[in-house]
């Protein structure tokens, strides 16, 4: 190559990078810090590090062979096609709205507006609220008292970190100096409650959903294939679930459905007040799993989690969204949660420390980079 087109050839080049560097399609999440020195690596040396990527966006860059425009104009693409489905463009087209709301598990709109998709009974509960807010400043006044926790307080009342803060109240979307307790039992009970805050407001608000979600037509297929788990609730459709207590500080075992792309357990401590007691328990838990279950993909985080209340998860990739893997999955889970109940059953006097040998701490045996934490 003569050292004109050398030269004309790294404009092009340099030219190109500066067009694609900061463009959504040549970005990705890395999920763990497996990646921070990579900086600029080969292509090839990367696709290693995203093949075993815990995010399924940025496992799917280990399918191109190379990285170049062709590869930068695909990946920009199905991200488009995927936010779009996520987060429908109120400009779309009538028909290809109304092909996404068809498929929607959970949806509402007020006064024929258009329709909201949810993917939580408990967000659809604080958007409405929220909609209804900003439709009319009176209706504050209306939705006070039952509909709004009491007197609509300001949100000030329930900081951050504290019980009420955290776990019951949640500011209203857009009006941060209202509150309310969004959690229902069911869909059922949600969307009777956003109807009613709609009368209570003089409008509509109709809310459509499927009466048997994805996660509770699995939890079914879980006790039918494979027994079950102890205080398994086969009408349950969230994405977790608890097993009844298993010892008698009451710790339990945890499985977790909810993620598209990972199925994780743990084993979650029974008493919700932190202590020495409970973090040294726990940790031994999990020092535990580690030693006997290192055949499966484990969770990090262990001091973090323990002062937490819960173990190292134990993980298996999976697609949600492929039912006929369902029944292997329900065989994994069953298997697993034997093993995590073992473990527990095997446990010394609870509440004791088990004393970690510097030849546990220097092999943490089948430890992935990364951990999933269940909220």
């Amino acid at each position: 190559m003569s050292s004109a087109n050398a030269f004309s050839w790294r404009v092009e080049a340099e030219e190109k990078h500066g067009r694609y560097r900061d463009r959504l399609a040549n970005l990705t999440l890395r999920g763990d810090a497996t990646n921070s020195g990579m900086g600029a690596g080969s292509f090839d040396a990367k696709r290693a590090v995203y093949r075993d990527s815990s995010i399924g966006m940025t496992r799917r860059l280990s399918d191109e062979d190379e990285w170049n425009e062709e590869a930068l104009e695909r990946r920009a693409e199905d991200l488009a096609r995927r936010a779009l489905s996520r987060w429908p463009w109120h400009d779309q087209s009538a028909s290809d709205r109304e092909t996404q709301d068809r498929s929607a598990g959970l949806r509402w709109r007020i006064e024929g507006d258009p329709w909201h998709t949810e993917s939580a009974a408990s967000q659809m509960v604080l958007n409405v609220a929220g909609a209804l807010l900003s439709r009319n400043p009176a209706n504050a006044e209306r939705l006070s008292g039952e509909a709004i926790s009491s007197n609509v307080p300001p949100a000030s009342r329930y900081p951050p970190g504290t019980t009420a803060g955290t776990l019951t109240m949640r500011a209203v979307p857009g009006h941060d100096d209202c509150v309310l307790y969004p959690y229902e039992q069911d869909y059922p009970t949600s969307a009777k409650r956003c109807r009613k805050m709609g009368e209570r407001c003089g409008v509509t608000v109709e809310v459509e959903f499927e009466e048997d979600s994805r996660t509770k037509v699995f939890w079914r297929l879980l006790a039918d294939r494979a027994g079950g788990v102890p205080g398994q609730k086969d009408t349950w459709r969230g994405p977790s679930q608890w097993t009844s207590p298993l010892n008698s500080s009451g710790d339990r075992v945890v499985i977790h459905v909810g993620n598209p792309e990972l199925l994780w357990l743990y084993i979650r401590a029974g008493d919700s007040a932190g202590s020495p007691d409970r973090a040294a328990r726990v940790r031994q838990y999990s020092w535990r799993i580690r030693d006997k279950m290192g055949d499966q993909d484990l969770g990090a985080n262990l001091e973090k989690n323990s002062e937490e209340g819960w173990t190292v998860t134990v993980r298996k990739r999976w697609t949600r969204d492929d039912e006929d893997e369902w029944p292997e999955a329900a065989e994994w889970i069953k298997e697993q949660y034997e093993r995590l109940q073992a473990i527990l059953a095997d446990s010394p006097g609870e509440g004791n420390a088990t004393t970690v040998t510097p030849d546990h701490q220097a092999n943490p045996s089948g430890l992935s980079a990364t951990g999933e934490t269940a909220a």
